[in-house]
C-alpha cells in the first residue's frame, strides 16, 4: 500500500508540474496560437542592464543550424526545430519526458534597441542575445539652451 501511495504522489507532482508549465506558457507567449499548433516554449530570462538588454533562452540539444533569430519593430523572434536524434529502427521507450518539435518565442522589447549591434551566441545549450540600447535613450540628460527673445 505504501508503494502505491508513493507512486500516486509522484504522478500527482508530475501532473502539477505540467499544469504549471502550461499556465506559465499561456501568460508569457505572445503568439496565442503557438500552443494550439503544438509548438514548444523554451524558458527565457530577460535582464535589463544600464547599456543593454540580455536575453537567455534554454535550448539544450539544439544545434546552431536549427535556430533562427530575428528582430523587427521592437519584437525579438526566436524560432527553430528540436529534432529527435534517435531514429534507428523501432524504439521502445520506457519513459520519455523530453519534448521535440518546432519551438518559437516572441519577446516584445520595451526599450529602443540598436538592431545593427545585436549579438547572439549559443553556448552549452543557452542562447544569449545581447541587445544594446540606443545611446540617446539611456537616460542621458542634455542641457537645452534657452534663448532670450
Amino acid at each position: 500500500m505504501a508503494r502505491d501511495t508513493k507512486s500516486q504522489i509522484r504522478r500527482l507532482a508530475y501532473f502539477r508540474e505540467e499544469v504549471d508549465t502550461l499556465f506559465r506558457s499561456l501568460f508569457v507567449q505572445k503568439d496565442p496560437h503557438a500552443l494550439a499548433k503544438g509548438e514548444l516554449l523554451p524558458p527565457a530570462d530577460i535582464i535589463e542592464g544600464k547599456d543593454e538588454i540580455l536575453i537567455r533562452v534554454e535550448l539544450p540539444g539544439i544545434s546552431l543550424e536549427e535556430i533562427e533569430v530575428s528582430f523587427s519593430g521592437g519584437v525579438l523572434f526566436i524560432k527553430g526545430n528540436k529534432k529527435e536524434k534517435f531514429k534507428e529502427g523501432r524504439v521502445n521507450y520506457l519513459c520519455i519526458e523530453r519534448s521535440f518539435g518546432k519551438f518559437q518565442r516572441i519577446i516584445e522589447i520595451p526599450r529602443a534597441i540598436d538592431s545593427s549591434q545585436i549579438q547572439a551566441k549559443l553556448k552549452e545549450g543557452i542562447l544569449s542575445i545581447r541587445m544594446p540600447k540606443i545611446a540617446e535613450r539611456r537616460g542621458r540628460r542634455d542641457k537645452i539652451k534657452i534663448e532670450k527673445d
